[in-house]
């Protein structure tokens, strides 16, 4: 299992987490967790059985 952390600016709602997990998982994410802080930056921890 690989797992690493992004920092993502700007993402602000939930349509964005949306987005975000829909496009990791299509490119292998098995997990995608977001920490939605507003107005900073937002946390997206992303577990893959593959390198990404």
């Amino acid at each position: 299992m690989t797992t690493i952390d992004l920092g993502v600016k700007g993402m602000t709602c939930g349509h964005c987490v949306h987005a975000v997990t829909e496009e990791l998982q299509a490119i292998g994410a098995s997990q995608v967790d977001v920490d939605l802080q507003q107005g900073g930056v937002s946390t997206v921890t992303v577990t893959s059985a593959d390198p990404l």
